[in-house]
């Protein structure tokens, strides 16, 4: 659509025209844009619609998940987005390294939302040497910040600091 605002009304009438086929797309569009509104009910719900539709893309249906996982975490349903976040990592092919490291990111910002901060740590690192490997910027600042954070809250300041430092360099 000229705008992706218009992707949830454009995606409604293919519901109700009944082809998902052309839903599929508007969907996510839809979903993808609540998701970067913080609108995470909205997201919730598109996604799991977009779930709900046949696809053959698995690695399409991976990144709706990991997508999915995410807006669960941030309305604080941990168990629910952790279970996506996996079932979508699991599901990438190996070359999609960009896409397993956001999602690794993800685990590790799951891990330390539930206090579980040795996890979050060794999905930070997954994600780090993922991102430093494929020159994924973006994911290796917020992996640097994460590690960071974790080295900070067990009093490491030494290595927190250079952590944080490291990050700063890259934005």
């Amino acid at each position: 659509p000229d705008s992706v605002e218009k992707a949830g009304r454009i995606a409604y009438h293919w519901r109700q025209a009944d082809n998902d086929e052309r839903e599929r797309p508007y969907l996510i569009d839809a979903a993808d844009y609540a998701l970067r509104l913080n609108s995470f009910q909205d997201a919730v719900r598109l996604y799991r619609r977009v779930l709900e539709l046949e696809s053959d893309e698995r690695s399409d249906i991976a990144l709706i998940q990991i997508k999915l996982g995410e807006s669960l975490m941030y309305l604080g349903d941990y168990d629910e987005a952790l279970k996506n976040v996996r079932e979508g990592l699991d599901s990438l092919d190996e070359s999609q390294d960009a896409e397993q490291a956001r999602a690794l990111a993800l685990l590790a910002d799951l891990f330390w939302r539930t206090g579980k901060f040795d996890d979050a740590r060794n999905y930070a690192q997954q994600a780090l040497d993922i991102s430093r490997k494929s020159a994924i910027t973006e994911v290796e600042i917020r992996s640097l910040s994460r590690l960071g954070y974790l080295a900070f809250e067990k009093g490491d300041y030494a290595n927190a600091e250079d952590f944080y430092q490291k990050g700063l360099s890259l934005a």
